[in-house]
């Protein structure tokens, strides 16, 4: 995008060949229209309508959206919040609800999987692991057919203290291994964010390893450069997430342990 200036965007709108709004002309001519109609006429060009999107893995987008609700681009009357699919207690679906007035639309969100969820009465607390934090959300609903708010949003940092491999991690990147009995990793799949399961294919460049029961490293060795990722089964579900990852070869197992032992969620790896 060209930039952002005040609640318009700031460069000029011009028709690509197709008739239409091009991804990199949303400009001036929007002035006092709200971000949100300057993406409706990006529509018809690229084929999709970007209000009614999941932004899960488009955080260019998903930026937009953050930054047009924090400046009241959708108006006075604008809706914002967040609503649960709640089965026997427990959330299953999370969706985020934005518009104006009667207007509104609602984006369907991906749960986390090192996230987790406690519902109490017309609140619900949400426990996220990622890189170095734990991040937990107070989600209320000040009536029953109201939105969820966020009420609070504290994160804690995990201090790697002396340890010289850092925990960072990868709700998105996780994988299954197949270990036989003497240690070996004979098979790596990928774990898609829907739960789908595809198979690495060996290459001369990647191997795996098993550090210790529940972690796994995978080094990547090209010409002189090489790097690790370390992944972690914490729960004995048989699906590990990334951890942790560097340059080089030489991985402080110690020192990452100490750093998982700390979180309260080490169960959800």
């Amino acid at each position: 995008m060209m930039g952002i200036a005040g609640n318009t965007l700031a460069s000029p709108l011009q028709t690509n060949s197709l008739g239409g709004t091009g991804m990199m002309n949303i400009g001036p001519n929007v002035q006092g229209m709200p971000a949100a109609a300057g993406l409706a006429q990006m529509g018809p060009a690229l084929a999709f309508d970007p209000i009614a999107m999941d932004f899960d893995n488009m955080p260019m987008l998903a930026g937009i959206m953050d930054l047009a609700r924090s400046g009241g681009m959708f108006g006075a009357n604008h809706v914002s919040g967040f609503t649960f699919t709640i089965s026997n207690g427990r959330v299953t679906a999370m969706q985020e609800v934005i518009g104006t007035g009667s207007n509104s639309h609602t984006l369907n969100l991906s749960l986390p999987s090192t996230a987790t969820f406690a519902v109490s009465g017309n609140s619900v607390v949400e426990t996220l692991v990622q890189g170095n934090a734990v991040e937990t959300r107070t989600f209320v609903q000040t009536a029953s057919t109201n939105p969820y708010v966020i009420a609070t949003d504290n994160k804690t940092f995990i201090q790697a203290g002396s340890a010289t491999t850092l925990m960072d991690v990868n709700p998105n990147q996780r994988d299954k291994f197949t270990i036989d009995s003497s240690g070996h990793v004979t098979q790596v799949q990928a774990v898609g964010t829907n739960g789908t399961l595809t198979t690495v294919p060996a290459n001369s460049f990647t191997s795996y390893a098993q550090l210790a029961p529940g972690f796994v490293e995978k080094s990547v060795s090209i010409g002189a450069y090489s790097y690790y990722d370390i992944f972690h089964d914490g729960n004995g579900d048989g699906v590990y997430t990334a951890v942790a990852h560097g340059s080089g070869s030489s991985v402080d197992l110690v020192g990452l342990r100490a750093q998982l032992t700390t979180l309260a969620m080490e169960a959800v790896l």
